[in-house]
């Protein structure tokens, strides 16, 4: 795969993954509006719940059928592949949902601080299966490249997921189960018109032969992807159990508002970067390209967390009641863990080309241990500051080691004098926007404007871009004049 053709896809992956977290973006007006305070902290905690669970019953089964699809496609034998890996996926469900009744419930009436939540972690349980069959299937059209048809079902999958919940909330008063009910409706029909259309393609089998090695590579994988989410889920948890419920909704908000990030530039890059590794791990000349690529992240996450620092200033007070207010501080603080996020997918896809996710899973597990230790101690002392504290040592060490591992096991030589000046404006932006948070929008606006001339005044000035790049730019800007 080119760059040309990676750079397609990503924005491609963009376009899907932006449909998909926009519907449930969109959503938080309703939720902020249509709920209590309380209910919406209630509604956060239930779904990062669903985060969690649909991580497990996954058994890393989504990046397995990635990293082995093209050796069992050129067998002949995807059907195999994906049949065994859904069955998988759907056993991991089943033994997921009995644990949580087993072994949680008194947990969960101390979370979420109330006695019935038989219903509650019901409704949890189907929305994590059903999600995590969605994306183990969609993973398909990601093996083979088929970015435009990944991109459909994220496009389609907000719009139902808007109807239904509206639906529910609005019309028919259901609160936060009419909630969940909607994500049930939602992930459900797409799961049927899914499985359709893909095993009508491939056909469907199963080997019991092949279940202990998609296993081995997916189950250390369950590891990092669950830590990743207990690493987010620990502040959650305990600021509802210390703090209310009232908190987690207020830190919720902002965090949605971070994860912005995630959505438009970490996650479809993380798309399009696995495929890509995997493919071409022993094409010469692959190293200097996933080096540059490393730039071109960091470059588009400085961007883009500029551009959500922004937004979000503008558009917070129109998407929650005043009550709210403080959310944009969340915002600013948790930026940095969602940008290091990026990096430990980076560093995660190395590893796992490598064929080494159990270092992964090591890695990801101690910061997931980190994260709940700092949590309790954090946020008793220093509320909601303690889990955004928590958060961003959590995923920057998570990210940090992950991708230094990545690096030297793959033998990868990275930018660093870009990656240095990046790093500098990284920190300059943030103090600056730390500073002005308070003052009124015009005033930050105009600061917003005159650290962006600087940025690129700075970019240009060192000698940033390469001969190349500096081409492309230039043909870029020409075919946006033409258009």
């Amino acid at each position: 795969m080119s760059l040309k053709s990676f750079g397609k896809n990503t924005i491609i992956y963009a376009i899907g993954a932006i449909f998909v977290r926009a519907g449930a973006f969109f959503l938080i007006p309703l939720y902020t509006h249509c709920l209590s305070i309380n209910d919406y902290g209630l509604l956060a905690t239930l779904l990062i719940t669903v985060q969690i669970m649909m991580t497990l019953m996954g058994l890393g089964m989504r990046t397995t059928l990635v990293r082995f699809a093209k050796d069992y496609e050129v067998k002949k034998k995807m059907n195999i592949l994906l049949g065994t890996s859904t069955l998988i996926n759907l056993l991991g469900g089943l033994i997921g949902s009995s644990l949580l009744f087993a072994f949680f419930v008194r947990f969960f009436r101390s979370v979420l601080h109330g006695n019935d939540v038989y219903q509650y972690m019901g409704l949890v349980c189907c929305i994590a299966l059903l999600q995590s069959l969605n994306m183990h299937i969609v993973s398909y059209y990601r093996a083979r490249g088929e970015a435009l048809k990944y991109m459909m079902v994220g496009v389609s999958t907000p719009i139902l997921l808007f109807i239904t919940s509206f639906l529910l909330i609005s019309v028919f008063d259901l609160g936060v189960t009419g909630a969940l009910l909607a994500s049930v409706i939602t992930h459900g029909a797409i799961l049927s018109i899914l499985s359709i259309h893909v095993f009508s393609n491939t056909g469907l089998g199963v080997s019991i032969y092949l279940v202990p090695e998609l296993l081995r590579f997916g189950c250390p994988l369950v590891f990092s992807m669950s830590s990743e989410v207990v690493i987010e889920a620990a502040g959650i948890y305990l600021l509802s159990y210390f703090a209310g419920l009232h908190v987690v909704a207020v830190y919720s908000l902002g965090y949605k508002f971070a994860q912005l990030l995630g959505i438009t530039v970490v996650g479809p890059f993380s798309l399009a970067f696995q495929p890509y590794v995997f493919a071409d791990i022993d094409t010469p000349g692959v190293k200097e390209t996933i080096s540059r690529l490393l730039t071109y992240l960091v470059l588009a996450v400085m961007s883009m967390a500029f551009l959500i620092v922004l937004g979000s200033r503008l558009l917070l007070p129109l998407f929650a009641p005043p009550q709210y207010s403080s959310a944009f501080l969340v915002v600013l603080l948790l930026l940095p863990a969602t940008a290091f996020l990026g990096l430990y997918y980076f560093g995660e896809t190395l590893l796992s080309a490598s064929k080494k996710t159990h270092i992964i899973g090591f890695t990801m597990s101690v910061c997931a241990l980190v994260s709940i230790i700092l949590n309790y101690i954090l946020i008793q002392a220093f509320g909601w500051y303690g889990a955004a504290i928590s958060l961003n040592v959590s995923f920057i060490l998570a990210g940090s080691a992950v991708s230094v591992i990545g690096i030297r096991k793959l033998g990868v030589t990275l930018e660093w004098r870009r990656l240095r000046i990046l790093g500098a404006l990284i920190l300059f932006v943030f103090f600056a926007f730390v500073a002005v948070r308070s003052v009124n929008i015009f005033l930050f606006g105009a600061v917003a404007l005159v650290s962006a001339a600087g940025i690129i005044s700075a970019l240009l000035k060192s000698g940033f871009f390469h001969s190349d790049e500096i081409i492309a730019i230039k043909k870029l800007i020409l075919k946006a004049r033409w258009a």
